[in-house]
């Protein structure tokens, strides 16, 4: 069963960035504040749990990363790290796959920089080595997993191309499921930049942007196996980016990314006429994820840096924020008791950030 699915919007144009050298050994520290797990001499770019373990992608500068993971229960006696140190792909969702002898997913740079490839191994960690699941996969975009497949978008340049990876694979060849519209922004293309992909039954889930704040962007869906037409669910759409997207069974929800924004939601066979609106305004919301009755999301503001804050789906007045100091856009995950996230007490903003001895608390907070 798929516990938990880590999906963050585009994640890398390859040549960006390099890989970054680790001159001090990731730790975790204990704190005397009970809703900290442990603290780490990182960053902390995402985060997903399964039922033992939270994993988490951790940096000390720039675009790549690394995997790491500790249990639940005693997070600080229990770190584990996946592949090569600070090759991992910063803005890459991590696929958890299953609870007891499965398999933890990441995206990581080549070494010879020539491509992305989907690396494999086991929960407890790479003792036999990471297994290569797929190599020199180039021009990467947004990225979801399923219980048997990953999905990725690759096409910085025209043409583009939406890939699923069979989990099972030892170095396998992608197959293509439909070509799309690369990174080049287009009006009303539903198949053009596509971020914040989701995978739920028979059908992808994602954004097409129009550009930053533009009102043509469009929230689409497609068959898994690239059978049919792109189904557009809604559109004339203003959405930013970063963004999110989220699904459960009945809707599709999404924020917008913007400085004024909202979160709001359509069936997940389309909208008749406008979404239902849930949340707004609120300041720049980003991920966002339901459980249940109730709606979680991550917010910037003024005095907080990012937040995370909640509501009742019925009635969606929105909670006093319940983490404060998030230390990036996609740092909240959830299981049946519990809300995780990092948190720092250093500048996060893009413009400013804080690499100078970086920390982050992992925080397990009650729902």
């Amino acid at each position: 069963m798929l516990r938990e699915l880590g999906i963050i919007p585009a994640f890398l144009a390859l040549g960006c960035s390099s890989s970054v050298e680790l001159s001090v050994p990731p730790h975790l520290t204990s704190s005397s504040d009970p809703t900290v797990l442990a603290v780490i001499n990182e960053r902390v770019s995402a985060i997903v749990v399964d039922a033992q373990r939270i994993y988490w992608l951790g940096s000390v500068g720039g675009s790549f990363g690394t995997l790491h993971s500790c249990e639940k229960q005693n997070c600080v006696g229990s770190l584990v790290t996946y592949g090569t140190a600070g090759n991992a792909t910063l803005g890459s969702p991590i696929g958890v796959i299953g609870v007891a002898g499965g398999q933890v997913y990441w995206w990581e740079l080549e070494a010879d920089n020539n491509g992305i490839a989907l690396k494999a191994c086991e929960l407890s960690g790479c003792e036999h080595g990471a297994r290569t699941v797929a190599s020199h996969v180039v021009e990467t975009g947004a990225a979801a997993f399923s219980a048997d497949y990953a999905y990725v978008v690759t096409g910085y340049t025209l043409p583009g191309a939406m890939l699923r990876i069979p989990l099972t694979g030892n170095d396998a060849q992608p197959e293509q499921v439909f070509a799309t519209g690369g990174s080049e922004i287009g009006v009303g293309c539903s198949t053009c930049d596509m971020t914040s992909l989701a995978v739920q039954g028979d059908y992808l889930y994602w954004q097409g942007l129009a550009g930053q704040g533009n009102a043509n962007s469009t929230i689409n869906r497609a068959r898994v196996d690239g059978g049919g037409e792109v189904e557009v669910l809604a559109d004339h759409l203003g959405i930013g980016s970063p963004a999110s997207l989220t699904l459960d069974a009945s809707y599709v929800y999404w924020s917008d990314g913007l400085l004024s924004g909202s979160i709001v939601r359509c069936p997940l066979t389309g909208c008749v006429g406008a979404p239902e609106s849930l949340v707004g305004p609120v300041r720049l919301p980003t991920t966002v994820r339901v459980d249940g009755p109730n709606l979680y999301w991550q917010q910037a503001t003024t005095a907080s840096g990012l937040v995370i804050s909640s509501c009742a789906l019925a009635t969606c007045a929105p909670s006093q924020p319940i983490a404060r100091g998030v230390d990036d856009t996609a740092v909240l995950a959830i299981d049946d008791e519990y809300l995780y996230t990092a948190t720092t007490d250093q500048k996060v903003e893009p413009g400013d950030l804080d690499w100078t001895n970086p920390s982050a608390s992992i925080r397990r907070i009650r729902k």
